[in-house]
């Protein structure tokens, strides 16, 4: 970390951010206070959260954590608890052989910094800090913890059903009554469950849940990135994919042509729209699952990020008494959202809407 050997009040001012007036009158009260300068600012609404990150990240020569770029490995959180990454808002993102990689809100805090240094030198390594905003790394933090959690406990069901259908690799094709009797068996229920719980707690839009020719891979889509979550053995394959497909309303005999299907999945009040995907890979079939979740859906047009002159439009459009409104784009860019929102912003009592 090599600080920069200009002060953090005089970076905002060189930068337009405040005055020199402003400056002098938040150093005035930090003489009182003991404050940090940057939290006067910031508590005197002269500057933003992201003003001082920026700021701060000049000031001390830190990259800014970046949730896009910045993975967070899960080996990483091992090394701090969650407890500690709360309480001192901080997040692990990263380990290699030279260094542990540690997200931070404020990286002058010495009680925090202290047993972090004290981490990484017990196995050998530097500490490399990244700087973060608050909201950002709390996000991060919340997400990745909870991530972590869930696949040990998804890890530890899949263990148990495996123990108890056994580890042999059954044929890939049963009958439809074997296929049937799999898709029942409680280890399988509850596998299917905790599969669909654990992506909606991720807030994912889509599960994939693809065969190879060792096992599974199922992966989550998260803010439009599709990452890898488990990785199951061949053993639950027929349970998991003809569970989902009977919840769908799919024909589990028909296993050579692509299928759609949907169910409702709800559990603690949630509830959610689950459209299934069925398509036949050389290794069996692959599902994809789109989640939307109906109980949280609480957006309106004007939150969706549409310019003035966009949004005008798109108002006029689907107050038209007739005609189509196509919306497209790729996957995750919220083409069903932007749907959802406008049948909100159509619904009254004098409307008759149907979907298909």
């Amino acid at each position: 970390m090599k600080a920069n050997a200009v002060g953090l009040g005089d970076l905002l001012v060189q930068s337009g951010k405040i005055t020199a007036k402003q400056l002098e009158d938040a150093l005035a009260e930090q003489k009182e206070t003991r404050e940090r300068l940057g939290q006067i600012l910031y508590r005197w609404g002269l500057i933003t959260q992201e003003d001082l990150v920026d700021t701060l990240a000049r000031q001390l020569g830190l990259r800014r954590f970046d949730p896009g770029q910045d993975a967070v490995e899960p080996a990483s959180l091992a090394y701090v608890p969650i407890d500690f990454a709360r309480r001192f808002n901080v997040l692990p993102v990263r380990i290699t052989d030279k260094s542990l990689c540690v997200a931070v809100v404020d990286p002058l805090d010495v009680e925090a910094m202290d047993p972090l240094k004290r981490i990484a030198r017990r196995s050998d390594r530097k500490l490399e800090l990244l700087l973060a905003s608050p909201a950002i790394l709390e996000r991060a933090r919340e997400s990745s913890y909870r991530l972590v959690e869930g696949s040990k406990n998804v890890t530890e069901l899949i263990d148990k059903v495996v123990g108890e259908i056994g580890e042999t690799i059954v044929e890939d094709e049963p009958d439809e009554e074997e296929a049937e009797r799999r898709a029942q068996e409680a280890g399988i229920v509850n596998l299917v469950e905790q599969v669909i719980a654990q992506a909606i707690q991720e807030r994912a839009t889509d599960i994939h849940i693809e065969p190879t020719e060792a096992g599974l891979v199922i992966r989550y889509r998260v803010d439009g990135m599709l990452y890898d979550a488990l990785t199951p053995p061949r053993a639950v394959y027929t349970g998991t994919i003809s569970r989902i497909k009977i919840l769908s309303n799919m024909d589990i005999a028909e296993r050579r042509a692509a299928q759609d299907g949907r169910f409702t999945h709800r559990k603690n009040g949630v509830e959610v729209d689950v459209r299934v995907s069925a398509i036949p890979t050389i290794h069996g079939e692959k599902l994809v699952l789109r989640l939307l979740d109906k109980t949280d859906f609480n957006f309106s047009l004007r939150d969706l990020g549409f310019s003035k002159t966009d949004y005008d439009r798109f108002i006029r459009a689907i107050n038209q008494p007739y005609g189509m409104v196509v919306l497209s784009g790729p996957t995750g860019s919220g083409k069903t959202t932007t749907l959802y929102a406008g049948l909100l912003e159509r619904r009254n009592e004098t409307l008759n809407i149907t979907t298909i």
